[in-house]
């Protein structure tokens, strides 16, 4: 990232008191490149920033879902909960989990009167 020899990096270093005195030319591709090396850096060093894989094997589902091995197993065999089967090998998507916790919601008594009251109409 340089531009007529000049590195964006270490204009970092600058004292903040001379910082208004300096004019520099910079191009647009390095100041993408500039952002792009600052959002990785606060990628890297912020983990719940870190884009997290879709598709895993089983310590994915119970990384979303909270439940042990063996109750995922279980559901598993029970037909319970979202998996995906390659070759005997099975799978899950952090989507479809998401997706099942959030149908499990219980209704509240006044979702279930209306519920009713439309269900009578």
């Amino acid at each position: 990232m340089q531009e007529k020899g000049i590195d964006i990096l270490a204009l970092l270093n600058v004292p903040a008191e001379y910082r208004s005195q300096i004019r520099v030319d910079i191009s647009l591709e390095d100041l993408i490149q500039f952002a792009e090396h600052l959002i990785k850096g606060i990628q890297h060093n912020n983990p719940a920033l870190q884009q997290k894989p879709d598709i895993g094997r089983i310590d994915l589902a119970m990384e979303v879902t909270g439940l042990t091995k063996s109750t995922i197993y279980t559901k598993v065999s029970k037909g319970e909960i979202p998996v995906l089967r390659r070759d005997g090998t099975l799978f899950f998507s952090r989507k479809m989990l998401e997706k099942w916790i959030l149908e499990g919601k219980q209704l509240t008594n006044k979702e279930i009167q209306n519920n009713a009251a439309s269900y009578l109409k």
